[in-house]
């Protein structure tokens, strides 16, 4: 998958995780950025395919993964990654946390409560 599509598709995770399992999935800073939310860290990990594919992580990283949240991971990624990164980028556009807090400096912080007060429309 692109760094994009990973991305979004981490945008979810978090959200979800957030709300479903009461506490984030990870510390990494989330930022609106033009295409969508972005944890900065993981941008600049993975920036060096660009628009190509990026590995799978180590099994070693994988093993690290508590089993509420691999449960979890795998959902939103059975439900998300069918879709291209492209259509992934425009959800995220309509929903609130980028849309409260992008604008031209891209570097704004989508906070876990913006994911809190956001994600249970999801689930609805």
């Amino acid at each position: 998958m692109s760094n994009l599509k990973l991305q979004k598709l981490l945008y979810y995770v978090q959200g979800f995780h957030t709300v479903l399992l009461e506490r984030p999935a990870f510390d990494d800073r989330m930022e609106a950025w033009l295409h969508g939310p972005v944890l900065p860290s993981i941008y600049r990990e993975f920036r060096q395919y660009g628009n190509g594919q990026i590995p799978a992580p180590p099994s070693e990283v994988v093993d690290q993964i508590d089993e509420d949240t691999a449960e979890l991971i795998d959902e939103v990624f059975n439900v998300y990654s069918k879709h291209s990164a492209w259509h992934l980028r425009n959800l995220t556009h309509e929903e609130d946390p980028w849309i409260d807090n992008y604008d031209d400096s891209g570097s704004q912080e989508i906070t876990t409560d913006d994911l809190a007060a956001f994600f249970p429309r999801l689930l609805a």
